[in-house]
């Protein structure tokens, strides 16, 4: 049970998968990066299948190769063996080579499998890029997202998501190359959003985080030290929005093969607003880290070196907001690359975020807009 996708806009192909892995035996805990209860006791224990583990489900075999896979783990790991193996047997790993390997497996229709592999060839010194999908997939046109497609118990969730005529703050123009990368980052901000209120689509056996993988000129890389804020916010009886207040904070950095998220629940803290920036501080807090593993298996990080520090500096931060009203949920998301928008973290001391004030009032401006088309 799981989630992959793949959107391609302006010609830019991102590559997405959850980190979920469900089983039949359930656990007696589990914990999300995004919700720091156990999610067993919201879940129907009478279920057929159960949260279990986190696991990596995308994986770049060549630095033009990338490919992400939902299914049985045992069929996933023998297939991803294979395809290393093939990978170092053909260095140019081109999108014929790729063909040949994929046409020529043997699988079979029983076989719980399905896979999303893009071989991007350089052609006069630019990429061109081949799509090879195997499974059951659904696929739509998204007027922010272009060409969608998503395979797994997640599919027409996310294919829903793209639909939605939702609220996107960038600033890129609409027509840039960045803002296709960018609408992506903050999707997956508005999916953990939903997650940390509702568990919606956990209790359909997807998320508990994302995974990213997007092309550019050195070939496919994964967004890597990025940082997730949730935030809890609330109207004024004018529809006026108050100032933010971050509910978790998770910080994605790969380690090796291995994805580490730093997960961040803010207890105590203070606000002060300057004439420029609002500055978030936190003493108190509760951080817990996840370790998620490639579905090939074995530790490929020294894990206790890791959590011996957990500090982080990050100013690559995508914010996700929760306003609960009458009317329904608000859920409008950011993403912002630069000094306007920091977050300080050192090991078990202080959590800093520092945001520069015309951030806060520009999500505040969009927030009156939506209130006031809101009939309570």
């Amino acid at each position: 049970m799981t989630m992959i996708a793949c959107t391609i806009n302006r010609n830019v192909p991102v590559v997405m998968a959850d980190i979920l892995i469900s089983g039949d035996q359930q656990p007696e805990k589990f914990i999300l990066p995004s919700h720091n209860e156990n999610i067993l006791d919201f879940m129907d224990s009478r279920a057929d299948f159960h949260p279990v583990m986190l696991l990596r489900k995308i994986y770049i075999s060549k630095s033009n190769v990338c490919v992400a896979f939902a299914g049985d783990v045992a069929t996933i790991k023998k297939f991803l063996e294979d395809l290393v193996i093939f990978c170092k047997a053909h260095p140019s790993a081109d999108a014929f080579a790729m063909q040949q390997f994929c046409f020529g497996y043997g699988l079979k229709p029983g076989d719980d499998i399905a896979f999303l592999m893009v071989v991007a060839d350089i052609v006069n010194e630019e990429y061109r890029f081949l799509k090879m999908k195997y499974g059951d997939w659904n696929e739509t046109q998204s007027p922010i997202f272009g060409d969608v497609m998503a395979a797994g118990s997640g599919a027409e969730d996310f294919i829903l998501e793209t639909m939605e005529a939702a609220n996107y703050l960038s600033g890129f123009p609409q027509d840039s190359i960045e803002i296709a990368l960018q609408s992506n980052v903050i999707l997956l901000c508005r999916l953990l959003s939903l997650e940390h209120i509702s568990l919606r689509n956990t209790k359909n056996y997807w998320g508990a985080g994302f995974e990213m993988v997007y092309l550019m000129r050195q070939g496919f890389t994964f967004f890597d030290n990025i940082t997730y804020i949730i935030n809890h916010a609330a109207f004024d009886n004018t529809g006026g929005m108050e100032i933010p207040i971050p509910a978790i904070i998770m910080h994605y950095q790969y380690v090796d093969e291995t994805l580490v998220i730093t997960a961040i629940n803010p207890q105590q803290g203070t606000t002060e607003v300057k004439e420029n920036f609002i500055i978030i501080r936190y003493t108190e807090f509760k951080v817990k880290q996840f370790i998620v593993d490639p579905i090939y298996g074995g530790k490929t990080v020294d894990t206790d070196a890791i959590a011996a520090d957990t500090s982080f500096t990050a100013n690559r931060i995508a914010m996700g907001y929760v306003i609960t009203t009458p009317a329904g949920d608000f859920l409008p998301a950011s993403f912002n690359v630069g000094p306007e928008l920091l977050v300080e973290y050192k090991h078990l001391e202080s959590v800093t975020i520092r945001i520069r004030k015309e951030m806060n009032d520009a999500l505040a401006d969009l927030s009156k807009q939506w209130y006031e088309g809101m009939h309570f």
